[in-house]
């Protein structure tokens, strides 16, 4: 099987027939659409034929000058690989490329955890991690791959991460406030989506910490935080 229209190769050692009719076909099958004619009738005769014809009847007769052979088109081994690049959290989203021999990929996501994989409905509003895409084109009569003794889904996958996005230290930090007759005073007056901030509010004088806590997606910049840039909290 090609995908296309297929006609019989003619492959005769001898030089003693041609093929006169090639009809073919495209799908996996038998076709009984060839039909081969000796060049030389007086020397040669077709295995099997066994009309007995003389004089002008031997010379001319198509029964004894042609058959009919059967043309097969046999089940192709499909192929199919895929690619993909990774991203930042924050950013738009690779698409994925696929090469298939045969057919139109479909494709799944899956989120690789400690103990196995979880499917994405939409990786676009995927968190950071570790994915895998899995592309598939369906087993047909032409085409599939044949694995233990039978003919499957032809499958090929790709990982990829979807990095934390870097962020910068809080900005703003008020270090230093004067006691307001027991009013809660704040520390940070702001908030972010990258992380959260515990220890921020007080109501008598001494000396607190202000905690800040990443979120799943984020991390701080490689420059700040000892350049890590792994997620942390920092005080």
């Amino acid at each position: 099987y090609k995908g296309k229209a297929l006609t019989a190769d003619e492959n005769d050692p001898n030089d003693c027939y041609s093929i006169v009719t090639n009809a073919g076909g495209t799908d996996v099958g038998d076709y009984d659409n060839v039909v081969l004619q000796l060049d030389d009738q007086n020397n040669y005769r077709w295995a099997g034929k066994t009309a007995e014809l003389s004089g002008a009847d031997f010379d001319n007769s198509d029964a004894f000058a042609k058959t009919t052979v059967t043309f097969r088109i046999v089940k192709a081994e499909n192929s199919l690989t895929v690619t993909i690049s990774g991203w930042t959290y924050g950013e738009t989203a690779s698409e994925p490329s696929f090469s298939a021999s045969f057919g139109e990929p479909n494709h799944t996501y899956y989120r690789l955890t400690g103990t196995g994989r979880e499917p994405v409905e939409d990786i676009a509003m995927a968190g950071a991690g570790d994915y895998v895409v899995v592309a598939t084109v369906a087993n047909t009569d032409n085409y599939g791959t044949y694995k233990d003794g039978e003919w499957v889904d032809t499958v090929a996958e790709a990982e990829f991460t979807i990095a934390r996005q870097g962020v910068d230290l809080p900005s703003g930090i008020q270090t230093q406030r004067t006691y307001d007759y027991g009013n809660t005073l704040t520390a940070w007056n702001s908030s972010s989506q990258a992380y959260t901030v515990s220890g921020n509010t007080a109501t008598v004088t001494g000396d607190y910490t202000v905690t800040f806590t990443l979120n799943d997606n984020y991390r701080w910049k490689d420059d700040v935080v000892g350049g890590s840039g792994q997620p942390a909290s920092t005080t």
